[in-house]
């Protein structure tokens, strides 16, 4: 009984608040109430009762814990009227700003419900605050993710003064702030949106592209050959082609559950999941296990996924008959003969059959049974792949784990992990393009020609500081060699200097002769 005491003791020490704030209600099948507040209770028993009296503590018979447990499960997962099963899609949105005496930086970083990150950073050509750049970055931010379809949106700011502005605590004075929590309130109105306040160390994706941003000189790299500009896409382009290889004449992609995979064109793709699904070998499976014998049969081609699921949908006979993947029947003559398994054996049926009322049999069963249990426990207590819980209460992965099966399995699903990745890419490709858009729509394009004049603004080191504020903001005219991209040239001097670097048409402007 002091044992019980004891911990009450203690929970209501290291819970105390919540002690004194709430009605605690002690179930237990133990006499502890009449123990703690018994006249002849001594030594620490009443002291802990005296501890204890300033709490509100009510002590219940605890009831049957079977019936208990399933009633409290019922009462969790029964869903109410009008409640939806399937959650919002959640988008997160980072924002962070940074500013110098010229110019400011924004950065957006957008995270979809699939998990894939969208990164924008900004650049503001004209004097700004700290907590005017916080806003320029959360207005941004609101209009990317609205075009890319964002409904349920949670932004995390590391300003302690645009958050608490924004959700009502602190009050907006300055005319330009006001402004700014205007149009922020606009873009919110139709959207469900919360703002959340965090730390400057957990926003470290969108504090380094805005201090990036905000610096007042950035260089271009250099194009090299045909490759794409971009080290991290031409190294990806050169792992992707690494994977393919050409033997007389005919291409293969290198697998992992085979050497090499045949790819197909359409006309050949159209050939071999014919014959698959509803050949001579066919049984009319579902497109996983469809692609699956595609693979295990050496061939492939990129939407094979894709076109697997189209091709079982529209299947005349997968849609008129359904096919059953096990029959369970018991030991009649009329499905236990060579007859009747031939049959099913030719639908890819399989034939499972009870055991017999014998209560010998029956016996033998059931310690057979009990063996098979036992290893299979003494195996899981020393496997390290699951959780402790699942140790002493199995799970169904746990009990249905075949080593060898989950290995082909993932050497099956890395064949089409091409497939996952480029339709990632696409999505991600999508909603760049879609934000990239709402960004330039009222972007006024500055276009040079090769030979034509420009002038270049005056930046940073390039300035005489003896000159100060009378100084040109404009130097030049440089010639326009070559283009590397749309908006980047390179410049020579009338002398036929060429300049290092590349610049970009945001710091030059047309020289008219």
């Amino acid at each position: 009984m002091e044992k019980l005491a004891f911990a009450l003791v203690i929970a209501a020490r290291r819970l105390k608040p919540y002690f004194q704030a709430h009605t605690i209600v002690v179930l237990t099948d133990k006499p502890l109430r009449k123990a703690m507040n018994s006249p002849k209770a001594v030594g620490r028993m009443a002291l802990w009762a005296i501890e204890l009296s300033e709490f509100d503590i009510q002590y219940r018979l605890r009831t049957a814990i079977k019936g208990q447990a399933v009633a409290d499960f019922i009462a969790e997962f029964t869903l109410g009227e009008g409640q939806l099963v399937k959650g919002k899609e959640q988008w997160n949105i980072y924002t962070d700003g940074s500013s110098n005496k010229r110019v400011g930086g924004a950065e957006v970083v957008i995270q979809t419900p699939q998990g894939d990150k969208i990164q924008c950073m900004i650049r503001l050509d004209f004097p700004t605050t700290n907590n005017e750049v916080e806003y320029e970055a959360l207005v941004t931010g609101l209009d990317l993710a609205k075009v890319a379809g964002a409904k349920n949106i949670i932004v995390h700011c590391d300003s302690q003064v645009v958050t608490s502005q924004i959700n009502g605590d602190y009050e907006c004075k300055n005319d330009r702030m006001k402004r700014y929590l205007e149009e922020v309130k606009y873009r919110i109105s139709n959207l469900e949106v919360e703002f959340i306040q965090i730390p400057r160390e957990e926003n470290e994706w969108a504090d380094h592209l805005a201090k990036a941003a905000s610096a007042e000189f950035m260089l271009v790299p250099e194009q090299a050959g045909v490759l794409p500009e971009k080290k991290g896409a031409a190294r990806k382009l050169k792992v992707q082609a690494s994977q393919f290889v050409l033997i007389k004449d005919v291409l293969y992609k290198r697998g992992f559950s085979r050497p090499y995979l045949r790819c197909l064109c359409k006309e050949e793709a159209d050939y071999v999941m014919r014959e698959v699904h509803e050949g001579i070998c066919g049984n009319h499976s579902g497109a996983r296990s469809h692609v699956h014998k595609l693979i295990r049969a050496g061939y492939y081609w990129p939407t094979m996924m894709k076109d697997a699921q189209v091709y079982v949908q529209s299947c005349n006979k997968c849609q008129r008959y359904g096919i059953p993947r096990v029959l369970v029947s018991d030991n009649g003559k009329q499905f236990n003969n060579s007859a009747f398994r031939d049959f099913c054996s030719e639908l890819g049926i399989k034939n499972h059959y009870l055991s017999p009322a014998h209560p010998q049999a029956n016996g033998q069963v059931k310690v057979t049974s009990r063996s098979l249990l036992k290893i299979i426990k003494t195996r899981l207590e020393g496997a390290k792949a699951v959780i402790p819980a699942e140790v002493g209460l199995t799970s169904y992965r746990v009990e249905s784990y075949d080593e060898d099966k989950n290995k082909e399995a993932i050497r099956l699903q890395l064949d089409l992990v091409d497939k996952v990745r480029a339709a990632a890419e696409q999505r991600l490709a999508r909603y760049q393009n879609l934000m990239a858009k709402h960004y330039s729509n009222k972007v006024r394009r500055r276009d040079f020609q090769v030979r034509d004049l420009v002038l270049r603004k005056v930046m940073g080191a390039a300035r005489d500081p003896s000159q100060g504020k009378f100084g040109p903001n404009w130097e030049g005219p440089y010639r326009i060699t070559s283009w590397q991209r749309n908006g980047t040239y390179h410049l020579e001097t009338m002398d036929g200097q060429k300049l290092q670097h590349p610049w970009n048409t945001e710091h030059l402007r047309k020289y008219y002769q």
